[in-house]
């Protein structure tokens, strides 16, 4: 297909032509990349941005759904709520493009902890919660993560923030947190075909092992400091993502 829009390149505008042309996949955003970009993000001063590549990488948002968030959107649970009391807190998502109302919970407790941050300095910006949740376009915060992976070295080839949602559905697909049919609702896919394009442990294996080798130790490094994004009290076990992390909450704007 790629070839014929080559010597035809009128037939891009034809109605119905994209159907026929095999989707490019993005490169996956790992989880160690995600958390890496994050605390970069952070020391930058971009705390709202590295709260969205968390976000994006936890609930499987696309672009838009980033744009489309409002404060009125997410709710903290206090206490934490489901089976195992791991919910802590949930982003409901009313425009998506499957057209109709989502939600999705909040597994990770530092990134809802900074949800609620983003909320409540994102509602005083305009004393509304129609408020936009992330004040920020989606053309800065692509530039902004094509200069944190620049400085991380890492090729720019087709890494996207759609990479997130490659990332965070791929993540929970390796290390069995859930099973297929509930990533399949928690990334509001229409069929299992259709999310199985975004499992690619393959690429997630290939970046840990050769693309992120020359910068593992930084991102170690980096996924070691995550709680600095809220300047929490790393629990003992912080290396291994400790359930209840301290409450050290920080009044950053």
């Amino acid at each position: 297909m790629l070839a014929v829009e080559l010597y035809f390149p009128e037939l891009r505008g034809k109605e119905g032509w994209a159907k026929h042309v095999p989707p490019v996949a993005k490169e996956v955003i790992s989880e160690p990349l995600a958390y890496g970009i994050a605390v970069a993000l952070h020391r930058k001063g971009r705390a709202n941005m590295a709260t969205a590549v968390l976000t994006a990488f936890e609930c499987y948002l696309r672009a838009a759904d980033i744009q489309n968030a409002k404060c009125k959107h997410f709710i903290f649970l206090d206490p934490p709520q489901g089976p195992n009391c791991e919910y802590h807190g949930v982003l409901s998502l009313p425009k998506t493009k499957r057209g109709i109302n989502g939600s999705v919970y909040i597994r990770g407790k530092l990134i809802a902890e900074l949800l609620r941050r983003q909320e409540r300095i994102s509602s005083d910006f305009g004393q509304n919660k129609d408020n936009r949740l992330f004040q920020f376009t989606l053309p800065a915060i692509r530039k902004q993560l094509k200069a944190v992976l620049e400085w991380f070295g890492m090729s720019l080839h087709n890494t996207a923030l759609h990479g997130l949602r490659y990332g965070g559905a791929t993540t929970y697909d390796m290390h069995e947190r859930l099973s297929r049919d509930e990533i399949q609702q928690r990334g509001r896919w229409a069929s299992a075909k259709s999310m199985r394009q975004y499992l690619q442990p393959d690429r997630a294996h290939a970046q840990l092992e050769n693309v992120l080798e020359n910068i593992r130790d930084e991102l170690q490094r980096r996924l070691a400091q995550r709680y600095e994004l809220l300047n929490f009290t790393p629990p003992p076990d912080a290396s291994g993502g400790g359930k209840n992390p301290s409450r050290g909450f920080a009044n950053q704007t």
